[in-house]
């Protein structure tokens, strides 16, 4: 991907912004923060040929900091920087000896407050120990890379290409724009990270963005055109959510793939009969615990070994076993089949307890099947002629390992085909894997993989709205968006946004060309 750049000229200035917080009640508030006093600090902002071993800054107010060993720094972090305050002006100071020609910011991140309202201000304070200061600029912008939207508080940092040493940063404002000032004509190493501990050291948890190499050359006023995308990298694999959830049914949530993982509940190998596969890396375990108050659970692949000790009362235990439909709206579309989830592993089914009605002329229906799986339930029957379904489980219609269900009644409306539309998306133009993806209302309703020798997707039985599409390009065939590796330079697979929204009516199908947005 091409990175265009633009030749402009920036001011060098004093940099201040202020984080306004207001009330309604008591009067008028102080909602502005701290102000330098520019003309009066010392020695002036933008000196050169500087010697001194301190700043003087007074400020138009009484003011306060706020964790001043971590929020200042000075960089290239030749010193440390200490502080105090008489009156209203803010003395720093250090012992340490700086290099020689050298343009060095000192940066109050949000460390100085107002007595009162804790409003605070962003100081950036600028000298040389040369002759000049070094007056180049690099401007980019970051975004998520999975939602294309900017990133706020997002720091950029500038190091050297060989000593690693930090150069210069700046963090992101609510649009994703960063702005890095007074820079020298070299290289740097250039990372972005979301530094959620404040110490400007990436950590491994911490999304990341980098530019191509993570090398840019500065040898002029740059505005890169090219966003840095910011993704979550790969986390260790460790289990992230193990609880009890209903009579004894075991959440599992992981960092990694766990559906082919051995799961062991007090030394003992749980069968696969009672593992149900949500997704790569999330699991239900169902285990008895009519008998325990407690279980040690581990849960074991060839990359991760992780145990849990999981405590339930009586109280989450003896909650009434209970069936609904799958669908919260209780409506089912053409191709759905009709299922219920219950909140305990099925054991047995009496289908002389159920009873299926046609609402409409109160009919009975006797044509069907049942079949259940883990903790769900699934009704097989012609749903051509009907429109609305009543169901009638009547007490202990379903047997579970720690009881049967109570008296359920429910109306189900089965939606026509007719009700629905359809939009059949041509892919022809892709020449590479990619998953194509539909949403609604922003969020994602379905998605396909797709092979270079598919010419068009067609998405049936959508409801009557408005529909919208991105493409995420593999580079790994996996049917899935990979994210980002720092260490091997690799990017988070790109994902091409389509915003303008595609209508679809019912009992209409649609075809769409998506254009590259």
């Amino acid at each position: 991907m091409a990175s265009y750049r633009y030749l402009i000229l920036l001011p060098l200035f004093f940099v201040l912004s202020c984080a306004q917080i207001g009330t309604i009640t008591g009067g008028m508030d102080d909602v502005v923060a701290p102000q330098p006093i520019m003309n009066k600090v010392e020695p002036k902002n933008e000196s050169i040929n500087f010697t001194a071993k301190e700043i003087k800054i007074p400020f138009n107010e009484f003011i306060k900091l706020k964790d001043a060993s971590s929020n200042i720094r000075i960089v290239p972090p030749h010193a440390t920087i200490k502080s105090s305050i008489k009156g209203k002006v803010l003395t720093l100071r250090w012992d340490d000896t700086l290099q020689e020609n050298t343009t060095y910011a000192i940066y109050l991140n949000n460390v100085v407050q107002d007595i009162t309202e804790s409003n605070d201000t962003l100081i950036q304070y600028v000298f040389s120990t040369g002759a000049s200061i070094d007056s180049l600029s690099y401007s980019l912008k970051i975004v998520d890379a999975i939602n294309n939207t900017p990133i706020n508080k997002c720091v950029v940092a500038l190091r050297d290409t060989a000593s690693n040493e930090l150069q210069s940063f700046a963090e992101s404002d609510i649009n994703g724009n960063v702005h890095l000032r007074y820079l020298p004509s070299k290289s740097f190493k250039v990372i972005a990270f979301l530094d959620e501990n404040g110490d400007l050291t990436l950590q491994n948890h911490e999304k990341v963005g980098f530019k191509g190499n993570q090398i840019v050359n500065i040898n002029q006023q740059i505005i890169d055109s090219i966003p840095i995308r910011l993704f979550q990298p790969v986390l260790l694999p460790k289990i992230t959510t193990a609880k009890y959830i209903s009579n004894g049914t075991f959440a599992i949530g992981a960092t990694t793939k766990i559906d082919d993982a051995q799961i062991f509940i007090d030394g003992s190998t749980v069968n696969s009969e009672k593992i149900r596969t949500l997704s790569n890396d999330s699991l239900l375990v169902f285990h008895d615990t009519r008998n325990i108050n407690e279980l040690q659970l581990i849960v074991s692949t060839s990359v991760l070994r992780d145990t849990n000790k999981i405590r339930f009362n009586d109280y989450k235990k003896k909650r009434p076993v209970s069936i609904r439909p799958l669908n919260s709206k209780n409506t089912f579309s053409p191709s759905d089949t009709i299922s219920f989830n219950c909140t305990d592993y099925i054991e047995s089914v009496d289908t002389s307890l159920i009873t299926l009605l046609n609402k409409e002329d109160s009919t009975r229906i006797h044509n069907y099947s049942v079949n259940f799986k883990y903790n769900q339930l699934y009704f097989q029957l012609g749903k051509e002629e009907l429109n609305t379904l009543n169901i009638t489980f009547n007490n202990g219609a379903i047997i579970t390992t720690h009881g049967s269900t109570k008296l359920k009644v429910y109306d189900l409306e089965l939606l026509p085909k007719r009700k629905f539309g359809s939009i059949k998306v041509q892919v022809e133009n892709y020449s590479s894997p990619i998953i194509l993806q539909i949403f609604k209302n922003g969020k994602l309703k379905e998605e396909r993989a797709v092979d270079p020798s598919t010419s068009s997707i067609l998405f049936e039985e959508l409801e009557p709205n408005s529909y919208s599409f991105r493409i995420v390009e593999e580079s790994i065939i996996n049917g899935v968006w990979d994210t980002g590796d720092l260490e091997s330079h690799t990017q988070p697979e790109t994902i091409y946004y389509y915003s303008k929204p595609i209508k679809v009516r019912a009992n209409w199908e649609v075809e769409a060309t998506l254009i590259k947005d």
